[in-house]
């Protein structure tokens, strides 16, 4: 029973007797009206007093409307019925009032707080595995390329001729020129053998990146659930015990109540035991899964890199080193570039970031070991590096789709290895070299001349164009090497030799 409940036995022995009564009702009934109309004038009063609805304020309204009564007990009881259904409502209205302040302030926010960084971290997550996907797609469509133009050159080789440079680039350029197959735009096979241990090279730091950051979200995940379960258990505990202040009766309800709150796991070690369990659960369910997932292990994958050496150890190249490339006319800067001839007759060059110049043994002359890490693509799947985190989740909010695929990896966050071009290419089967004049006693300086076919108007008026390259070594033994290599790889000094031969052969 609430404390001010009012027991009607003590109430009807504190009554006079009934000729004392009779004496006070015609007393009252003169004053009756005085005593209306004084109490009306309270009422502002008596509802601010009820409104703090404590006990002490219950009984004082009980007595003062037990004063009022005029016809004895049954109407006691009926005011003091009508005072506790008062303040029955009246503390049914605070607990409304309490469980609304809990839900609008604490409970709502919380949840939206959660979610938000629920789906952030989901949606981060996909990003990871879609990047995955796309390195294994990658991987495939690199080697197939890799295939298509092997087997091309396969085809145009068996076209060649004694005398010919290694390689199949002259050989398909004098097939064209004879007109037994037609021309095809100048490929390279070494760039697609490239591009294909590149593509592997990638899946592996893609799965380091990627797998370290799939751990990281999944700690990030479960201590915003161990969070969220703190929060809901610190609010309920303040909310049961400000009920249970107000009504006495409910004691077993609110324990009930906090039990269920201390019950839920908030400790994150606890919580991770918990989310470990129900995996297993799930995998337990999924036998086909888990026996896919048990047969690959990183061992596989590490021995399967381990049995692809760098690109520049390839067969099919010729001469790599670093050299300096002219950019900006007469008055223009000397970049360092990576330089890879290939037995196609193609030279690449790409150009070496000026960090890593810096850094250099000899200042602007890295190594080839040094340059090689340099112009490689790289993936930002590491959320525990700032600058790969921030295009991650740049990628990642780009993505408005639940679903995500490779197609929605940016670039910027897993390249493609299918797009890795050199900053400059030239064909070197079709370009003359020469030692570049100059009055410095020591200079290294050679000049490539590229003869580029034309088409159309420009074919008509000037027939071919050319493209020039200022090069120089670090010495200039390494200056002659590079243009002995050249020249022999031309496809205009192969045949300007041939018909020398004839000449001295037709003149014996």
């Amino acid at each position: 029973m609430p404390s001010y409940a009012i027991n009607l036995t003590t109430m009807r022995s504190m009554l006079p007797p009934q000729h004392i009564r009779v004496k006070q009702q015609k007393k009252e009934k003169a004053n009756k009206a005085a005593k209306r109309k004084s109490s009306m004038g309270g009422s502002d009063e008596r509802r601010s007093r009820q409104a703090s609805f404590g006990p002490a304020s219950v009984v004082t309204e009980a007595k003062e409307e037990s004063e009022t009564q005029s016809d004895g007990g049954p109407r006691t009881v009926s005011a003091v019925m009508a005072l506790a259904q008062q303040s029955g409502s009246q503390l049914l209205a605070y607990s409304e009032s309490l469980k609304a302040g809990l839900v609008d302030t604490e409970l709502t926010p919380a949840k939206d707080e959660f979610a938000s960084k629920a789906a952030a971290i989901t949606k981060t997550g996909a990003l990871l595995i879609a990047a995955l996907h796309k390195a294994e797609a990658s991987v495939l469509q690199t080697y197939g390329a890799f295939l298509d133009v092997a087997n091309e050159y396969e085809r145009y080789g068996s076209q060649g001729v004694p005398g010919m440079p290694e390689g199949f680039g002259a050989a398909r350029d004098l097939a064209a020129e004879t007109g037994n197959d037609p021309v095809i735009e100048m490929q390279d096979l070494w760039l697609e053998e490239f591009r294909y241990r590149t593509a592997v090279g990638l899946l592996q730091m893609c799965w380091q990146q990627a797998t370290g950051s799939l751990g990281a979200l999944f700690t990030e995940a479960k201590a915003a659930e161990a969070l969220r379960r703190t929060r809901i258990q610190e609010s309920l505990r303040r909310y049961a015990g400000s009920i249970g202040n107000q009504y006495a009766g409910l004691s077993a309800p609110i324990t009930a109540l906090i039990g269920a709150v201390e019950r839920q796991q908030t400790d994150p070690q606890g919580v991770d035991a918990e989310i470990l369990a129900k995996m297993q659960v799930l995998v337990a369910e999924d036998p086909q899964r888990a026996a896919a997932e048990s047969k690959s292990t990183n061992a596989e994958v590490n021995e399967l890199l381990g049995s692809l050496n760098s690109p520049l150890s390839s067969p099919m190249v010729k001469k790599v080193a670093v050299l300096q490339l002219k950019e900006g006319g007469i008055l223009g800067k000397w970049t360092p570039v990576l330089a890879v001839a290939t037995v196609d007759g193609m030279l690449h060059l790409w150009k070496i970031p000026s960090d890593i110049c810096k850094k250099a043994a000899t200042k602007n002359w890295p190594t080839v070991e040094e340059a090689l890490p340099s112009v490689l693509p790289k993936p930002n799947l590491d959320v525990a590096d700032d600058a790969k985190a921030k295009k991650l989740d740049s990628a990642s909010a780009k993505v408005d789709e639940d679903v995500v695929d490779e197609h929605d990896v940016d670039e910027e966050v897993m390249p493609s290895a299918s797009n890795i071009v050199a900053d400059r290419t030239l064909c070197i089967t079709n370009t003359v070299t020469d030692f570049k004049p100059s009055s410095a006693r020591n200079d290294t300086t050679f000049e490539l001349t590229e003869l580029v076919s034309t088409h159309g108007v420009e074919s008509f008026m000037r027939g071919s164009k050319n493209k020039k390259v200022v090069l120089r070594g670090p010495t200039q033994n390494d200056m002659v090497d590079w243009v002995v290599l050249i020249r022999n790889a031309s496809f205009r000094h192969i045949l300007s030799n041939e018909a020398r031969e004839r000449e001295s052969e037709s003149k014996a």
